[in-house]
């Protein structure tokens, strides 16, 4: 419910209208700034007169990327407090085409190759013969094949990643 009030001045006014001129006129009334949401806003916002300065990036805050400082509104001159939260977020996305590298063996150190057969890839040290991951004779199976050798773990058990037999 917004109460109206009219105001007839008995001489003309000329100083100017703040906030605090109008609350000083009206203390019977809740001060409008009540009204003015300035927590984490995306400028600072005058909290006396709700003026939104869009050049808050301006505003020197010191050495840190963080904290308060005062500020004299551009609008109604009132100084007030702004306080500059900073976060950060991350964002990743993957390579395109990143080239995955095959590491030596980490049994014996050896060279390690892809060896395939018409339906299936897997990777083998040309010294020690360890072998492991086998996986579908595909361009994705054979990056992962790369990757989990990479890795160093032992194949995983089933079909698909038990290495072949003879190997160490």
């Amino acid at each position: 419910m917004t109460k109206q009030i009219t105001i007839e001045p008995s001489a003309p006014y000329t100083g100017p209208i703040t906030q605090r001129n109008v609350d000083a006129a009206f203390p019977d009334e809740a001060p409008c700034s009540a009204s003015i949401d300035t927590d984490y806003q995306a400028n600072v916002t005058c909290p006396h007169c709700g003026y939104v300065d869009q050049d808050s990036w301006e505003i020197d805050f010191g050495d840190s990327s963080d904290g308060e400082t005062d500020v004299d509104c551009g609008n109604c001159g009132e100084t007030f407090v702004a306080t500059r939260i900073v976060t950060v977020d991350y964002s990743t996305h993957k390579k395109p085409n990143a080239p995955v590298v095959l590491k030596p063996c980490p049994k014996c150190g050896g060279e390690a190759k892809v060896c395939g057969t018409p339906g299936y890839l897997i990777v083998r040290c040309q010294v020690c013969l360890k072998s492991g991951w086998h996986v579908s004779n595909t361009s994705k199976g054979r990056k992962k094949a790369i990757r989990e050798w990479n890795k160093g773990a032992p194949p995983n058990n089933g079909r698909a990643g038990e290495p072949q037999k003879g190997s160490a």
